[in-house]
């Protein structure tokens, strides 16, 4: 993994950091996704990516219909939530940008060892407090829905 590491281009590079925050508590991820979702729309080879998109204008139709519907209602949760997805809808055009097969299996192998982590992490947590456990995710059910892709993945 290094190996490939030392030799990944700088696009590479920045979607295994946003892997990694994936497991860090939320204003972490929250800020990377961010900061991923305004290089990608600043960056002119990535907006013209974006635009050659198979379904992207359906994708951006979608989140700006969402924050429309969320503005109206006053629904203030549901309107911070859309503002999150949409960076999140960005990264995952950028992932299928980015990915290749030289870059796939050490994500994969990333994504288990994070995994293993977190689980250790959840272990010692159960152990000293009692409740949920949450491990380095804010809530219970996405530390769960991880773990369940990591054993589909794996």
């Amino acid at each position: 993994m290094l190996g490939t590491w030392s030799l990944a281009k700088k696009a590479e590079k920045w979607l295994l950091i946003d892997i990694c925050t994936f497991f860090l508590p939320g204003f972490v991820c929250t800020v990377s996704v961010g900061a991923t979702a305004i290089a990608i729309l600043v960056h002119p080879t990535m907006r013209k990516k974006l635009r050659y998109f198979p379904y992207g204008a359906w994708l951006l139709a979608w989140a700006v219909l969402t924050l429309a519907e969320e503005f109206i209602f006053h629904n203030k949760w549901g309107l911070l939530f859309s503002c999150y997805l949409f960076p999140l809808i960005l990264l995952t055009i950028f992932y299928q940008q980015t990915i290749n097969p030289r870059l796939f299996l050490p994500i994969l192998r990333l994504l288990q060892i994070l995994g293993l982590l977190s689980v250790v992490v959840a272990i010692v947590e159960r152990c000293w407090k009692a409740g949920r456990v949450s491990s380095v995710f804010y809530n219970p059910n996405y530390y769960g829905y991880v773990c369940e892709l990591l054993l589909l993945l794996g």
